[in-house]
C-alpha cells in the first residue's frame, strides 16, 4: 500500500512516515514528502544473512518465497547478500499466497539436502510450510525475517513444529529498555486484544513524529514536510532522525529463535549457548 501510494503524496505536497513497509524503493525516490522509521528490507537481511551464512556457517540455502511483491524483494535482498557472503543458493521457489498444501516443494527440496530454508513471506504460508517441514522429515534450519515474526506463527504452526525457527525482528527487545517497558504496561492498560506486533512501535513512533512536528510548525504542508525531514526525535526505540532520502538512521534488529513455544532472543537461548541444535 505505502508503495503504491507514495506517488499521490509526493504530488499533493503531503508528509508521510512510514512504519511498516519495508520495500528499499520507497525512499529511493528522494520525495520530500516520503520518510520511513523502519529498516528497509535489504538491511534487515543483511544483518541476518549475516547470522546465518556466517555465524552459523549454513551454506546450502533453498529459497521459498510468495509471489508478492514483497516476498519478491526479500527473496532477492537474501539471494544477493547471501551469496556476496559465499553462500550456494541451491533453487528459488514461489509459493501463491493462500497455498496450503507443500508436500511436492518439500519432498524435491529434501533431495537437495540443504542446510537451511529461507523464507520470504508472511506468519500463514510460513507456518504451514514450517510446520510440513517437520512432517517431511526436511532436516534444515528455517530462517526468515520480521514477516513471521508474531506469536501466530507458532500458533498454526504448532510449538513443536516452529521450536527453532530462526527469524529477525527490527529494532530492540521492548522489556529491556525503560521506553519499550512503559509502552507494554500502557498497551496492556489500554486493553488492545490484538498484539502490537513486529511493527507497532515503529506506528507508535511515526505517530509522535508526526505530532511533534505538527506541535512546531502546525498544519502546513510544505512546513511539516521540512519539519519531518529534519526532525531529531527522542523516540520508543532511541534517536530518530532521517537521511537525505528520507530513511532512518536508527537501524536496529534483534535475532530470535523459537525455544519452547516462545520467541526467545537469540543471545538468551539454548541454540546460541550450544545446548540445542537448529537442524
Amino acid at each position: 500500500m505505502a508503495f503504491a501510494t507514495i506517488e499521490v503524496f509526493h504530488e499533493n505536497r503531503t508528509p508521510i512516515v512510514i512504519w511498516g513497509a519495508i520495500h528499499p524503493d520507497i525512499t529511493r525516490r528522494g520525495y520530500a514528502e516520503v520518510t520511513r522509521v523502519a529498516p528497509t528490507a535489504e538491511q534487515e537481511t543483511a544483518v541476518g544473512a549475516r547470522w546465518v551464512v556466517r555465524e552459523m556457517r549454513l551454506r546450502r540455502w533453498a529459497v521459498v518465497h510468495d509471489t508478492t511483491t514483497y516476498g519478491n524483494f526479500t527473496r532477492d535482498a537474501f539471494v544477493g547478500t547471501a551469496r556476496g557472503l559465499g553462500a550456494e543458493i541451491l533453487s528459488t521457489d514461489g509459493i501463491n499466497v493462500g497455498d496450503r498444501d507443500f508436500g511436492a516443494l518439500l519432498t524435491r527440496l529434501r533431495g537437495l539436502n540443504p542446510d537451511g530454508v529461507f523464507f520470504g513471506g508472511v506468519v500463514t504460508e510460513g507456518a504451514l510450510f514450517k510446520a510440513q517441514m517437520a512432517r517431511a522429515r526436511l532436516e534444515a534450519a528455517f530462517f526468515s525475517i520480521s514477516g513471521i515474526f508474531d506469536d501466530r506463527f507458532i500458533e498454526v504452526a504448532t510449538p513443536q513444529a516452529a521450536e527453532g525457527t530462526l527469524a529477525i525482528k527490527p529494532g530492540v527487545p521492548l522489556e529491556r529498555i525503560a521506553t519499550g517497558r512503559r509502552f507494554i504496561e500502557d498497551y496492556r492498560a489500554a486493553g488492545y486484544r490484538e498484539p502490537y506486533g513486529a511493527y507497532g512501535p515503529y506506528a507508535y513512533d511515526a505517530t509522535n513524529i508526526l505530532l511533534e512536528a505538527l506541535r512546531q510548525v502546525g498544519p502546513d504542508r510544505a512546513r511539516l514536510v521540512d519539519a519531518i525531514r529534519n526532525i531529531r526525535y527522542r523516540g520508543l526505540l532511541g534517536e530518530v532522525t532521517f537521511d537525505r532520502e528520507g530513511q532512518t538512521r536508527l537501524v536496529a534488529v534483534t535475532r530470535y529463535v523459537v525455544q519452547d513455544g516462545k520467541w526467545t532472543v537469540w543471545e538468551d537461548s539454548e541454540y546460541a549457548k550450544g545446548k540445542r541444535k537448529v537442524r
